[in-house]
């Protein structure tokens, strides 16, 4: 195969993130996940943080199946402005600036993605009010570390 081939395999950058997020929405550790489908740790983790472009299919298959997603679901990535998308896809596809013209680094955008999430599954008036207000106040903080850190 010649490298120039190998080029034409390169994922989106959004993939190795929707992986990231679809392996932790199911509550796997990269271990976890490596013991279903044969891959090491470290390879899966190359491939969550982009830094591994090209996969073969048979693992993003099996990866795909482990977490319950299709390889549509995975691969697709919306490119006509009237497509629906999911604020996970709005979040992580697109570069963006945050507070003063910071680009939105992968680990602003995870954490804005979690923020939000924290949010919406928080039950601010039941019982757990008290706790799921410092979830949200936890992850608000670390935003606005990550934030901060992209400053300087």
């Amino acid at each position: 195969m010649s490298k120039d081939d190998k080029g034409n395999r390169e994922l989106h950058p959004s993939v190795g993130l929707r992986l990231k997020h679809y392996r932790k929405e199911k509550g796997l550790s990269l271990y976890d996940l490596s013991k279903l489908i044969n891959v090491s740790p470290s390879y899966l983790n190359r491939i969550e943080n982009g830094e591994r472009k090209a996969v073969s299919t048979p693992i993003l298959k099996s990866w795909c199946e482990a977490l319950g997603i299709s390889m549509y679901q995975l691969l697709n990535v919306p490119v006509d402005a009237e497509e629906e998308r999911t604020l996970f896809d709005l979040l992580m596809l697109y570069k963006y600036t945050v507070a003063n013209g910071i680009e939105a680094t992968p680990e602003i955008k995870a954490a804005i993605f979690a923020l939000d999430n924290q949010v919406v599954n928080s039950d601010l008036t039941g019982e757990k009010s008290y706790q799921d207000a410092i979830l949200i106040l936890e992850r608000a903080k670390e935003l606005n570390r990550l934030i901060k850190q992209a400053c300087h």
